[in-house]
C-alpha cells in the first residue's frame, strides 16, 4: 500500500517527454510501411519500457525521483529531437491520421477513445484497490 501512495505523491516530470519519443518512434515506423495496430503495439512497448526503466532505478536503485524523472525528461527530449532531427514527421497513412480525425456517429474518434480508456481505467483501479484493501 506504501507503493501506492508513493506513486500518487510524486510528480512524474518526464511525462511529456515520453510521450513525444514514443510518437516519434510510431511515426518513424509507420514511415518505414509497418502495418498500423505493429506500430502502435511497438510504441507503446517502448513507452512501457521506459516507464519500467524509471521505475526500476527509482525502486530498486534508490535515486530520488525528481532526479530521475528529471534526467529522464532531458534525456528523452534530446532523443526525440535525434530521432525526428527537430522536423515534422510527415507522409502517414491516411489510415493512421483518421484515428485522429475520425468521427463516429457524429463524435470525433479521439473523445471516444478517451471515454473508453477513463471508463477502463476506473474500472481497473476500483478492481485493484480492492484487491489491496483486501490483502491487508
Amino acid at each position: 500500500m506504501k507503493w501506492l501512495k508513493n506513486m500518487v505523491k510524486q510528480r512524474e516530470l518526464m511525462i511529456f517527454s515520453i510521450v513525444a519519443f514514443t510518437g516519434a518512434v510510431t511515426a518513424m515506423i509507420l514511415r518505414m510501411g509497418v502495418p498500423i495496430p505493429l506500430a502502435l503495439i511497438v510504441g507503446l512497448t517502448v513507452g512501457a519500457a521506459i516507464g519500467f526503466f524509471n521505475g526500476f532505478i527509482i525502486a530498486k536503485i534508490g535515486i530520488n525521483p525528481f532526479v530521475t524523472t528529471l534526467s529522464s525528461l532531458s534525456l528523452f527530449r534530446g532523443l526525440t529531437l535525434i530521432v525526428t532531427r527537430g522536423q515534422n514527421i510527415t507522409g502517414l497513412p491516411k489510415a493512421y491520421k483518421a484515428i485522429g480525425q475520425a468521427k463516429i456517429v457524429g463524435i470525433q474518434t479521439p473523445i471516444i477513445i478517451a471515454a473508453v480508456l477513463i471508463i477502463l481505467g476506473a474500472f481497473l483501479g476500483n478492481l485493484m484497490l480492492k484487491q489491496l484493501t483486501t490483502d491487508f
